[in-house]
């Protein structure tokens, strides 16, 4: 009789061999094993220094930023200072430009008079470009003098005689006067 199994023999476990090649594909696993892993350590320690760096640069620019933010309020302070201190200066300039104004008039007002003791002034009223001259003469060609005198001198123009009187033995008059600015 023929016997058929129809189960499988059991076969003893065939025991694993060593051979050069499965040895040399172990050392290679555990070389590029210990590569990988150190190829990661390295990244891991690239990483935080970088990190470690970045957090230190960030510190030292928090700083310099709180250092010149300081600065920029100093250096804002120092233009506010400066833009006063010009307009002051701006200020100070016109009113001695205005100043040479009245002192150019009086000065030709005073060349003007006639040498000889028969004309004086009583007034003068100046508003904005015209200017009121009220005086005393002894004679008319004083008085004529006089006006001929203003119109020769700079800042009149256009003196007109506006109002005579006699009084006695002297003569009242005033004159219109244009000045030039």
């Amino acid at each position: 009789m023929i016997r058929i199994n129809l189960l499988r023999e059991k076969t003893p476990a065939s025991a694993a061999r060593w051979t050069i090649e499965r040895s040399q594909v172990g050392i290679f696993a555990a070389i590029l094993l210990v590569v990988t892993f150190g190829a990661m350590g390295w990244w891991y320690w690239y990483l935080m220094n970088t990190r470690i760096e970045s957090a230190s640069l960030r510190q030292e620019l928090s700083q310099e930023k709180i250092r010149l933010q300081a600065i920029k309020a100093q250096l804002e302070k120092y233009e506010a200072q400066k833009k006063t201190l010009e307009h002051r200066i701006t200020v100070i300039e016109r009113l001695k430009a205005n100043q040479k104004g009245p002192l150019l008039l009086m000065s030709g007002l005073i060349d003007s008079i006639p040498d000889s003791p028969t004309l004086w002034l009583k007034s003068l009223v100046q508003q904005d470009q015209t200017v009121v001259i009220e005086g005393k003469a002894l004679d008319i060609p004083s008085i004529a003098d006089f006006i001929a005198n203003l119109n020769g001198r700079p800042p009149f123009r256009h003196v007109e005689l506006g109002d005579l009187k006699a009084d006695g033995d002297a003569f009242n008059f005033s004159l219109n006067c244009e000045i030039a600015r």
